[in-house]
Order: structure tokens, then C-alpha cells, then sequence
């Protein structure tokens, strides 16, 4: 019953829905209320694109990623789209960014956490709780 459900929803989504609608529909329905989207690391408009480089996290990246990111926000801007290769990069500077901040044991636990939290066991409160102030670290939010 629920995989039909599941399936009809996803049905209607792709014969109704945008291809965004698409994207956020094909992750599988968890109790899990953190959750990684595909939004966050493939900005479409300017607003979203400004949201994790913001000065201070532009100042942990070398000259050529400042230079890569500047580019990317403005053809952004311009309303031009990113291939996938630039969604790429800009998730391995943000990485890189999010390293760096975080330290690379804190990183590695940031990582081993959205893993678990993508795969198919649930998170448990405490999980949650540590997911969520490292991610709260990581943005500076």
C-alpha cells in the first residue's frame, strides 16, 4: 500500500511537476527531517546561489576557487544554467570550505553522518542532534 502510494506520487509528480519537483520526489520518504537537497548544491537563482558563500566562507578558499566562485555567481545571475560539471565543482569547494572550518576529524564525522542518514538505517535523537550543530558549524547559521 505505501510503495503504491509512493509510486503514484511519484507518477504525478513527473507528469505535473517541475523538474526541481522531480528531483526532491525520487528521495525515499524517512522519518529523517534533516536531509541533504540537491537545491542546496545546484543554485538556480542568485538568492540560492549566496546562501553558503557568503565573505567569510569565500575566505577559506585559494585565489583560483574565489576566482571559480565569482564566476559561477555571476553567469547565475545572468540566468544562465551550470552544467553538471560546474555543480560539481562548486560542491568540492564548498566541501573543501566545509573541511577546512570544521577540522578533518569533525569532517569525517559530518560525512560517516549523512551517509548513514542517506542510507537506510534512521538516525537516532542523539545523531540527529550532533548532525544538525555540525551542519549549524559547518554554515555558520
Amino acid at each position: 500500500m505505501k510503495k503504491r502510494l509512493l509510486t503514484s506520487l511519484v507518477l504525478t509528480t513527473m507528469v505535473i511537476g517541475s523538474a526541481s519537483s522531480r528531483n526532491v520526489m525520487a528521495v525515499e520518504c524517512k522519518p529523517n527531517s534533516l536531509r541533504v537537497s540537491c537545491e542546496i548544491s545546484a543554485p538556480k537563482t542568485a538568492a540560492n546561489f549566496d546562501e553558503f558563500w557568503t565573505p567569510e566562507n569565500e575566505g577559506f578558499l585559494t585565489s583560483d576557487g574565489k576566482e571559480k566562485i565569482h564566476s559561477f555567481r555571476e553567469r547565475v545571475e545572468k540566468g544562465e544554467r551550470l552544467s553538471e560539471h560546474e555543480k560539481h565543482e562548486i560542491k568540492e569547494l564548498k566541501a573543501e570550505v566545509i573541511k577546512t572550518k570544521l577540522g578533518e576529524q569533525k569532517f569525517n564525522e559530518l560525512q560517516k553522518l549523512i551517509e548513514k542518514r542517506e542510507g537506510s538505517t534512521d538516525l537516532t535523537l542523539e545523531e540527529r542532534a550532533r548532525l544538525y550543530e555540525l551542519d549549524k558549524e559547518a554554515t555558520g547559521k
